[in-house]
């Protein structure tokens, strides 16, 4: 069933003049009445446009009845699904105009329409009865009964609003009765007859998804759940309206004093001749709206204390008397506005915090403006973050004195955040921008180069122990940097001992410098200018050109500090572990020197490839002296020099040179690798010569000899006699290689300085032979005194690699940091740093953020020999992570620990892989990595030495340290 929306205009047909009715026929020039609806496809679709369709009416007695006039038409709808068709001018299907029986005073009216062509209609709505539209037609046609008749139309008079029937009327008149609210017309016969009357009246209830309870005849509603509206007719919900399709958009051509040619859909514009406005239906222009009546205008006289004299109509004026504003009406004066109060202005300045205040003779209090201005007495109450003295804009801010010309700017601000003083732009752009430029009387980019005052750019005076100038930076830039054309970039200068002319501190955690000097000059420029970004000078013959002290060393205590007393050095370094470290081969991995030295003034010279950690050259290219503490026989691990070879942190190869591996025995070398020579093949390719090697300390001679007689002696060189032991204990190997024939020899009379060879079987040969001795190296007297042992050496314990740290975190200054360093232990350097810094540097926690750290480190479980966090403390570990992100400024030192189950060199590795565990963690989640510092210390701080499941699982633990600088 298809959903249709109608509109039914039925115009009400009146007869302005009589009209003589022909004798047995009717007047048929106004038969018809008009119809038009708005056709829809289905009750949620859009409307049916330019649809090709049926539409027939029919004419009943009764409601429902059998119809006594049918007719059909065929109609085509406009774009909007709007049919308009005339009744009474379609082709008749069933009886005649003149049969429909006006006078009985109940006529039906059914629509159907077939929207398909198909011969099925659906019917539009139920029937409508028909009330005085038809009837006038039938007083037109002259009649009392439907064929017609020969009476006189008339015409209407009206007569007004009535509360009763006028007492004398003729034929025509008419009036409306406010009492019953019905409109009645005086027929022929002295009748008062209706003519209309009013409908209900609508309660209007809002709207609701279900319907309202209790409902009386007339109220009204809206459905948001159909998007339907009702009507409650005493016993049901009638539908009223219903939600339709959306609209169309029109498109506006303007104003004009014709229709457009070749109009489209939806056009419209405004008809200036006949002051309507018309769209465009499709098939021909349509009223939209249509020009109202004009308004009157007002003639204002002004105020009077009385109503002018001999006014016209819409004269208007004010009266200060009664004070209301009176209008002309032609008759009299009416009340145009009344009820004002007048009031005059008292007073209007600005107070205290800057608003603008009004106050009035009709009101005591102020009338206050919403914005404030700066007063040059100051402001009260003022809120930093809204008001300020600046711009909105990004117009520059500029603050002048003693006028208003360029040189009279004392402060400009611009739209970003950099300020100038005495200045409006720095274009020295390669000593970089500044947020704060001060430009003196000498700069040529100042607005007053000439100014005498100006000599100095900032003056910065200070009494007590704080800076007078103070520059710090957060990051790797410079706290201060000083340039100059020509003399000193910064000059500082003192004549007392305890002072420093010049004190450069940078305390970033993240890199940044103390003072930093840098220059553009090669070394030598030109054979007779030399370069360098910084350059120290002692004028002392056993001076110190420049020093540098590391690790927080107390640079007042001179017992800290180690130097040449006489000498005197260039650059001296002293710190905790390094006193001078350099790094070669920063830019370029395959290549580059750390340190290189040339003596006895000589250029440096340093390898063509591979690079070198040290390069030297000289009569003595690089001396090592491994120095003893003592005169008894020295200290085992005293080296002169130690190389190793090693991937990565691992050692490949290593040599000690002239030390000591056990204290008593004095090493040459010892080394993990062979001892050999090169030599050159006969292609002059260079190869190599082991050496044999042997448990013990061995030297080693050979000779050659002749038997006499069957026998020989050989004495063993003195020199060789004098470093070698032989005894019982040590005795001599002798090994004879015979060059003839004999009966074989033997070696007998052994001693320290030879031995003898005889032939066996007392033979009596004369034959050469060669000979080689292996003796035991004899033991020798220090030059302390002390005895260095050789002879009873036999896999004498090696040292190993030598232990070594790499730089991976700060070390600091304390006695026990560096008594650390030397024995290899890099926990106990970043301990004692922790241990420093705690006693000014540790974070004091609020209650609230130690429950989430004593809860994070109280929840975090790791399982036996793992380093993986168990689930369950994530939780806690993410709360820690929230706090560590809300203080950027904080330095965290995480601490890992086992139990005693496995090897301590295992647990070790696993307490350091605990705290790494942590401390992935905790940047996973958004905490600054380079705020972290991990440590382990293996199975050596136990908080319970009970061997049990409980006391390992507590020692199974991370713990943490805050920190508000490095440590």
């Amino acid at each position: 069933m298809k959903a249709i929306l109608l509109i039914l205009l039925f115009p009400l047909f009146l007869c302005v003049s009589s009209v003589n009715a022909q004798s047995g026929s009717a007047i048929t020039g106004l038969q018809g009445m008009n119809y038009q609806a708005v056709l829809r496809k289905t009750s949620t679709q859009g409307v049916a446009a330019n649809l090709t369709c049926l539409l027939k009416f029919s004419f009943s007695a009764t409601s429902g009845g059998v119809p006594v006039y049918e007719e059909v038409q065929g109609l085509v709808s406009s774009a909007q699904g709007i049919v308009s068709a005339v009744i009474g001018k379609g082709t008749v299907l069933k009886g005649s105009w003149s049969a429909i029986p006006w006078s009985s005073g109940t006529v039906y009216l059914q629509a159907s329409v077939d929207m398909t062509n198909s011969g099925s209609y659906d019917p539009i709505g139920t029937p409508v009865q028909m009330f005085a539209v038809p009837y006038a037609m039938y007083a037109a046609n002259g009649g009392s009964g439907g064929t017609g008749g020969s009476g006189t139309g008339t015409g209407i008079s009206w007569k007004g609003t009535k509360t009763i029937a006028p007492l004398t009327a003729i034929t025509g008149d008419a009036y409306y009765n406010s009492t019953d609210r019905k409109s009645y017309i005086y027929d022929s016969l002295g009748v008062w007859q209706v003519m209309t009357q009013d409908g209900n009246g609508i309660s209007w209830l809002g709207q609701f998804t279900v319907d309202p309870s209790s409902p009386v005849a007339g109220n009204a509603y809206y459905n948001m759940t159909d998007k339907k509206s009702y009507i409650y007719d005493g016993s049901a919900w009638q539908i009223m309206t219903q939600d339709g399709a959306d609209g169309t958009t029109l498109v506006w051509l303007g104003t004009l004093t014709d229709a457009p040619v070749s109009p489209a859909i939806n056009q419209a514009y405004y008809n200036s001749t006949d002051k309507k406005s018309y769209i465009y239906d499709g098939t021909g222009w349509q009223t939209l709206t249509m020009d109202g009546i004009q308004g009157v205008g007002i003639t204002w006289l002004g105020s009077f204390a009385t109503a002018p004299a001999t006014p016209t109509l819409n004269h208007a004026y004010y009266n200060t008397t009664d004070r209301a504003a009176y209008i002309y009406d032609g008759a009299a004066w009416q009340v145009l506005a009344e009820g004002g109060t007048g009031w005059t202005l008292k007073t209007l300045e600005f107070q205290n915090n800057g608003v603008l205040g009004l106050a009035t003779t009709a009101s005591s209090d102020t009338l206050k403006a919403t914005k404030k201005a700066w007063l040059t007495t100051g402001n009260t109450g003022t809120n930093s973050n809204t008001e300020f003295i600046g711009t909105l804009d990004t117009a520059a801010f500029a603050i002048k004195t003693n006028g208003n010309g360029t040189q009279q700017e004392r402060i400009h601000f611009t739209n970003t955040s950099r300020i100038f003083v005495n200045g409006t732009a720095d274009t020295a752009s390669s000593q970089g921008q500044a947020v704060l430029t001060v430009f003196g009387g000498g700069s040529p980019l100042a607005l007053n180069p000439g100014e005498p005052s100006t000599d100095h750019a900032i003056n910065a005076y200070n009494s007590n122990s704080t800076a007078a100038i103070y520059g710090r930076n957060y990051s790797n830039g410079y706290g201060i940097q000083g340039v100059s054309s020509a003399g000193a970039g910064i000059y500082g200068w003192s004549n007392t001992k305890s002072s420093l002319p010049i004190k450069g501190e940078n305390y970033s955690s993240q890199g940044g410098y103390g003072i930093f000097g840098s220059t553009r000059s090669p070394y030598l420029y030109s054979g007779n200018a030399y370069g360098a970004g910084v350059i120290g000078w002692s004028q002392s013959t056993a001076g110190i050109g420049l020093m540098g002290i590391g690790n927080n060393l107390d640079y007042t205590n001179a017992s800290l500090l180690q130097g040449p007393t006489t000498n005197g050095a260039g650059v001296l370094g002293n710190g905790s572990y390094y006193g001078v470290v350099g790094v070669g081969g920063v830019s370029n991995g395959t290549m580059g020197v750390g340190v290189a030295g040339g003596g006895n003034n000589m250029p440096v010279v340093a390898p063509a490839t591979g690079g070198a950690g040290v390069s030297g050259v000289g009569y003595i290219g690089v001396a090592g002296f491994g120095k003893s503490s003592s005169n008894s026989g020295g200290d085992a691990g005293r080296w002169g020099a130690y190389f190793e070879s090693r991937y990565g942190s691992t050692p490949i190869g290593y040599i000690y040179i002239a030390g000591q591996a056990a204290a008593g025995t004095f090493l040459g070398f010892a080394t993990t690798g062979t001892k050999s020579t090169i030599v050159k093949d006969e292609a002059g390719t260079r190869r190599l010569l082991y050496c044999p090697e042997a448990p013990e300390v061995l030297f080693q001679d050979y000779g050659t000899g002749e038997l006499t007689n069957g026998k020989a002696h050989i004495d063993l060189d003195k020199l060789l006699t004098q470093h070698i032991l032989v005894d019982a204990k040590h005795p001599l190997k002798v090994f004879i290689q015979l060059e003839g024939d004999c009966n074989g020899v033997f070696v007998t009379n052994k001693s320290a300085t030879g031995f003898d060879v005889k032939e066996l079987q007392n033979g009596a040969s004369n034959v050469s032979f060669t000979w080689q001795i292996v003796a035991s190296r004899a033991n020798e007297i220090s030059a302390t005194g002390s005895e260095l042992n050789y002879a009873d050496q036999r896999f004498a314990e090696a040292p190993g690699p030598l232990p070594t740290i790499e730089e991976t975190r700060p070390v600091i200054d304390s006695a026990a940091a560096a008594a650390a360093v030397t024995a290899g232990k890099a926990n106990e350097i970043i301990a004692a740093a922790a241990a420093k810094s705690g006693a000014t540097n540790k974070v004091a926690l609020k209650k609230e953020e130690a429950t989430i750290v004593n809860k994070a480190f109280s929840n975090l479980q790791f399982a036996s020999a793992k380093a993986e966090i168990a689930k369950s403390s994530l939780s806690s570990m993410d709360k820690l992570a929230t706090l560590l992100t809300t203080h950027p400024e904080w330095h965290v030192i995480l601490s890992g620990h086992t139990d005693n189950e496995g090897t301590p060199a295992f647990n070790q590795t696993l307490s350091e892989k605990r705290s790494e565990a942590v401390k992935t963690y905790l940047t996973s989640k958004g905490v600054n990595a380079d705020h972290i510092t991990t440590i382990g210390y293996g199975q050596t701080k136990p908080l319970s030495a009970e061997n049990t499941q409980v006391a390992r699982e507590k020692n199974r633990r991370v713990e943490i340290a805050i920190y508000s600088e490095r440590p």
